[in-house]
C-alpha cells in the first residue's frame, strides 16, 4: 500500500498496518492497489476526516459469481467498511487520480454531461490540478495548438493576460450547424495575421461543446 504523510486526526499508520494484514490474507490481493491522499482538489467535494483511499472497490475479489452471503464475507468488502468507519472516503482508482503538485484528488472520468476536467496534463504525463496550474504559463504553452484549450473561469480568463477574443463563440457537436473545427479556425486566424492564438472551452453538454478563440495583440503591432 502506498502511504503518504497526511495531516489526519486518526492514527493512519495503525490503519495502514491493519489494512496490510487484511490484504495479506486475500489470495491474489497483489492484483489490487490501495493508495491514499489527503483530500480533494475536485470542486464540489468536502475533504474527509481521514483522507481518501483509491482502489477497485468491487465487492467480490474474484468477480460477481459469488452469492450475496459470500460477498458479505469478502475481505475487501470488510476492509471498505473498516476504512469508512475510520473516516476515510473510498473512490475508484480508474475514475480518479492525484495532482502531481498538491497530491489531492481529481476526477478523471466524468460523472455528468456537463463535467469538465479540473486538471490538465503537462509534459504528456503529469497531471496538475487547476488550483496548482499557473494560468499565464499554461496559456502561453497552448498557443497555436488547436488540440488544447484553457479551462473556463475567471482565473484562466485570457483577457486578463492580454488576449483579445476572436468572434463571439464556436460550437462543435451533433446538432445542425455545430461543425466548428479548431484547426480550421486557427488557420483562418493565422491567415489574417493574428498571433499567439489559443482556445478556451466554456461549456460541454451531452452532444456538443462550446468554445472560444483568442489572440494576443503585442505591443507595437
Amino acid at each position: 500500500m502506498t502511504q503518504q504523510t497526511l495531516p489526519l486526526r486518526r492514527d493512519i499508520s495503525r490503519l495502514v498496518e491493519i489494512t496490510e494484514k487484511i490484504l495479506a490474507a486475500i489470495p491474489g490481493a497483489h492484483y489490487r492497489e490501495f493508495t491514499w491522499c489527503s483530500g480533494y482538489a475536485e470542486p464540489g467535494y468536502q475533504d474527509p476526516e481521514s483522507g481518501i483511499v483509491f482502489s477497485n472497490w468491487n465487492p467480490a475479489v474474484f468477480g460477481y459469481d459469488k452469492s450475496r452471503a459470500e460477498q458479505k464475507r469478502d475481505p475487501v468488502l470488510k476492509l471498505s467498511r473498516i476504512l469508512e468507519k475510520c473516516g476515510c472516503e473510498l473512490e475508484w482508482s480508474d475514475e480518479w487520480s492525484t495532482c502531481s503538485d498538491c497530491g489531492k484528488a481529481v476526477r478523471t472520468s466524468g460523472n455528468c454531461h456537463g463535467w469538465l476536467p479540473h486538471y490538465r496534463i503537462i509534459d504528456e504525463c503529469e497531471i496538475v490540478c487547476l488550483d496548482c496550474l499557473d494560468p499565464e504559463s499554461y496559456l502561453e504553452s497552448i498557443e497555436d495548438d488547436p488540440s488544447h484549450a484553457c479551462p473556463d473561469g475567471e482565473r484562466f480568463s485570457p483577457i486578463k493576460f492580454g488576449y483579445v477574443q476572436f468572434e463571439e463563440f464556436f460550437e462543435s457537436g451533433f446538432h445542425p450547424g455545430q461543425h466548428d473545427d479548431p484547426k480550421k479556425i486557427l488557420a483562418r486566424m493565422q491567415a489574417a495575421g493574428l498571433k499567439h492564438c489559443l482556445f478556451r472551452l466554456s461549456s460541454a453538454g451531452q452532444f456538443d461543446l462550446r468554445f472560444e478563440a483568442y489572440h494576443k495583440i503585442e505591443t507595437g503591432e
